[in-house]
């Protein structure tokens, strides 16, 4: 894995700390983390836990590092010994796999704030959460995209949580969602979602962002991110779909019994359009259970804003167009 993705993989499962051994195992130089300022030594693993040969139990081991004496060419290197509390030193190899290094907190925005007026027409970092932040404005097709950067939305708590941060900026228009991750999806709360990773060079020790590949991604989705040309329910991955609505955008849908019951509304739309009760909504799926117990916040209210349209003060509901 080269530095950029590994850098930003760190930043997007939001960890304070992170070990020698996870970077080596992904073929990334530890050093070269630390010269760029995103990590910082933190000192060894103490206390480690490791199977005695005798198989009583875990032990307790200590990292020792010590100078290994080499050829006039090699030359010296350090290495690794496990020193167990019974006093057996055994060859441990790569000091930096026992290494801890601490994540530099803001080192994401410091690094891109001297790298965004190269890309974007109006560069101006924000936090808005501690997953989202926005970057700024990039002038495409005459109009001001927004841009942010997100991270964590592989995980449904975070995900929600910058979805309704977005909407609740939807006056500022279709928008940007550059992600950390790879989280599934080609929308974000009518906003064009893709990953930061697909817009770099991941070979480089910067991130640095073009303009033109910026714009053609936006003018890609842009479509999709206001809803689409038609009302679909569309796999996204397992046990998670995505409502278009044109003119509405689109809304993440996560669990089987959600995504059965948004199915059938699109369905009948689509064959119709046709109103459907509640009660013809969760037959055979959740009979038991209300649509608000069902879809539970926020997620409930942001369909009702937006994407279903209730008759009746319980329904028959429809796709909101």
């Amino acid at each position: 894995m080269a530095v950029m993705p590994a850098l930003l993989a760190i930043w997007d499962i939001g960890v304070d700390k992170v070990s020698g051994a996870w970077l080596l195992n992904r073929g990334v130089d530890p050093g070269l983390m630390t010269e760029l300022g995103f990590l910082v030594p933190a000192g060894w693993e103490g206390d480690d836990l490791i199977d005695d040969e005798e198989e009583v139990g875990p032990v307790v081991a200590e990292v020792i590092v010590r100078v290994e004496k080499g050829d006039a060419e090699a030359g010296d290197r350090k290495v690794a010994d496990i020193k167990v509390t019974e006093g057996q030193v055994s060859p441990g190899g790569n000091p930096d796999s026992y290494r801890i290094y601490r994540v530099r907190d803001g080192w994401v925005a410091q690094h891109l704030k001297a790298r965004l007026e190269q890309a974007l027409d109006a560069p101006a970092i924000e936090k808005l959460t501690d997953h989202l932040l926005y970057l700024g404005t990039l002038s495409v097709d005459g109009g001001d995209v927004p841009i942010y950067l997100a991270r964590g939305l592989d995980r449904e708590r975070f995900r929600s949580a910058v979805d309704t941060e977005l909407r609740a900026r939807h006056n500022l228009g279709i928008g940007l969602v550059l992600q950390a991750g790879n989280a599934l999806g080609p929308c974000l709360a009518a906003n064009v979602l893709t990953p930061l990773s697909d817009q770099i060079d991941s070979d480089q020790s910067e991130i640095a962002l073009v303009a033109d590949k910026l714009r053609s991604v936006f003018r890609r989705h842009r479509i999709l991110a206001r809803g689409g040309q038609a009302v679909e329910l569309a796999s996204t991955g397992e046990n998670m779909a995505t409502l278009f609505v044109p003119g509405k955008g689109s809304i993440d849908i996560r669990g089987e019994n959600r995504i059965a019951i948004i199915q059938r509304l699109v369905d009948a739309h689509n064959n119709g359009p046709m109103p459907m009760t509640t009660g013809d909504l969760v037959r055979g799926i959740a009979e038991d259970q209300s649509l608000s117990n069902i879809f539970k916040q926020p997620l409930w209210d942001k369909l009702k804003a937006s994407f279903l349209r209730s008759l009746g003060a319980k329904g028959p509901w429809e796709i909101a167009i």
